[in-house]
């Protein structure tokens, strides 16, 4: 792979639900290592949790954008709506002034909690897609492309016309 090279990193930015022992100077310790290690053409995207209004007071989501060249976040809608959840999160993460990609739910939420409902796909990514698109985000994703059935690559493929620039 002549030329081949690393454009962007994403590293995961979990919470203390994910084992985890996060607060603000830890992270900040973590992606200074990161932006010190790579060189200065690898841009930093941190997956970051979706900020409900819980999260928003414990989250340290301005450190991470301290750091970060775009934001990733995680809008896994699970019993939410998808629309409000992807919205929510890009309007809160905009404020810091890096681009937000969002990174939609591409997987039936009973893989993470069996005793949720089945996800309904195509209506939670048209819900995720559009308001990805009313706000004018560069990128989006789904997590996780093992489990993504039918409904998730149609919605990858209609986005690939949405987001391209």
């Amino acid at each position: 792979m002549r030329g081949a090279r690393i454009s962007a990193v994403a590293p995961d930015i979990e919470t203390s639900a994910e084992g985890t022992h996060l607060n603000g100077p830890r992270a900040a310790q973590y992606l200074h290592a990161l932006r010190v290690l790579l060189p200065r053409d690898v841009s930093i995207l941190p997956t970051v949790p979706w900020p409900s209004a819980d999260r928003i007071r414990r989250y340290p989501y301005s450190v991470v954008a301290h750091f970060a060249d775009g934001l990733i976040p995680m809008a896994y809608w699970y019993t939410n709506s998808s629309y409000v959840v992807t919205r929510r999160s890009i309007l809160y993460l905009q404020k810091f002034h890096r681009p937000v990609m969002p990174l939609g739910q591409g997987y039936d939420q009973r893989i993470d909690l069996p005793s949720l409902p089945p996800s309904h796909p195509a209506a939670e990514l048209a819900g995720f897609m559009l308001a990805a698109r009313r706000l004018h985000v560069q990128a989006v994703s789904l997590w996780v492309w093992q489990t993504a059935g039918p409904a998730q690559w149609s919605a990858l493929s209609r986005a690939r016309h949405t987001f391209v620039q």
